[in-house]
């Protein structure tokens, strides 16, 4: 787990957030709040790359290509927005001794003491700023408002059903 090294102030700096290619992330084009919730296994903490230490096509490239995880494509809030609805930012980058590739860029917007509905709600917030944004990276082609969504699993890739 990375270390939350330093509080970011309320800013136009950008917060990058990946999102996955699964429906639930991303229905009709628009992100949902599911893309702006952290997991239980994160701790209250959700993962972003930070506008001032990157891009949003080197956190894009990190993400797809040092990671090897699927994005539909960046997306971002700034340190205001989510301030302006009660969440902290921090700088966490990945270090060692964390087994994960190092990230100097990785941050956390903290929704730690949130309960979930609360945390539903907050991310609900984010995610329609971050929709209003538009996607950071890769560019859309004219019309188009997501990346499409990967072919579904053949049958002979899916696996058997006990």
């Amino acid at each position: 787990m990375s270390v939350l090294k330093e509080k970011l102030a309320p800013s136009a700096e950008l917060l990058y957030r990946q999102v996955s290619p699964s429906p639930s992330w991303v229905n009709d084009g628009r992100v949902t709040s599911v893309a702006f919730t952290p997991w239980e296994k994160d701790q209250g903490l959700l993962s972003v790359s930070c506008g001032s230490r990157t891009t949003a096509e080197c956190c894009y490239d990190h993400y797809t290509k040092n990671l090897g995880l699927q994005s539909v494509g960046v997306w971002a809030v700034t340190t205001d927005e989510a301030k302006a609805v009660g969440l902290d930012s921090y700088w966490s980058p990945v270090e060692p001794p964390d087994p994960r590739p190092p990230d100097p860029a990785h941050g956390s917007i903290d929704f730690r003491g949130r309960d979930e509905k609360t945390a539903k709600t907050l991310a609900k917030s984010l995610a329609k700023k971050a929709h209003a944004r538009g996607r950071q990276y890769p560019p859309l082609e004219q019309g188009q408002s997501v990346a499409p969504l990967p072919p579904p699993a053949t049958p002979a890739e899916q696996p058997a059903k006990p």
